[in-house]
């Protein structure tokens, strides 16, 4: 089984690679007048990551002495949907009592916040996921 985490660097990595060698991206869809831009500014640097269901996509950024820099987005359509894991309700009870091995709960609540994990992992329920994410413990 793939983990997206190692996919995700190795892509990172591989187009990194091919941008300092003065190729462009040997996949994913980018502007190619931003990367003639980028190159005037200098080297390459390595970016941000960003994650959305159907997409990755990767900045790189080149920038001058002045400090004036250029990004370039490269994106990747994903093998499979992308989903953000929430962290269980029980858990972040839990961290705030101090005790992060688990917890006891009757079984029904146990199946209700079980239900609520899986109903979070369905695209409907895990779009919103991606937006800005409230502080944990915070309302």
């Amino acid at each position: 089984m793939k983990k997206l985490a190692v996919v995700a660097a190795q892509q990172k990595r591989e187009i990194y690679e091919a941008l300092r060698r003065g190729d462009g991206p040997p996949f994913g869809k980018f502007d190619a007048e931003v990367l003639r831009s980028g190159r005037e500014k200098g080297e390459v640097q390595m970016g941000t990551t960003t994650f959305s269901p159907d997409r990755i996509v990767y900045e790189f950024l080149f920038q001058d002495r002045n400090g004036s820099a250029v990004i370039l987005s490269v994106s990747i359509e994903p093998e499979e949907r992308i989903v953000y894991m929430p962290v269980p309700k029980w858990v972040v009870e839990n961290i705030w009592q101090g005790d992060v091995t688990g917890t006891f709960v009757f079984e029904a609540e146990a199946r209700d916040l079980m239900d609520d994990l899986a109903t979070s992992l369905t695209p409907v329920g895990n779009e919103p996921l991606f937006k800005a994410r409230a502080a944990i413990g915070k309302d």
